[in-house]
């Protein structure tokens, strides 16, 4: 399963963290796509900040949505 999280903060970033967890157990799970702000450091290769090519992706099956404000 190919999952996008849309914001990475405090929760964004503790989905991703469970995901990881989950993959030794249910490896089909997998963070695709990580939307972040414009100013906010990529740290992880699945970081962008194209919200168009992240939703648009045919190949993911669930979106998280997560951002603040």
């Amino acid at each position: 399963m190919q999952i996008a999280i849309l914001g990475y903060g405090t929760v964004g970033g503790g989905v991703g963290r469970l995901v990881a967890q989950q993959q030794h157990q249910v490896q089909q799970l997998q963070v695709t796509h990580i939307f972040v702000r414009p100013t906010h450091p990529r740290t992880q290769p699945e970081m962008s900040d194209d919200f168009e090519a992240i939703i648009n992706d045919s190949h993911l099956d669930v979106v998280v949505e997560t951002l603040g404000g």
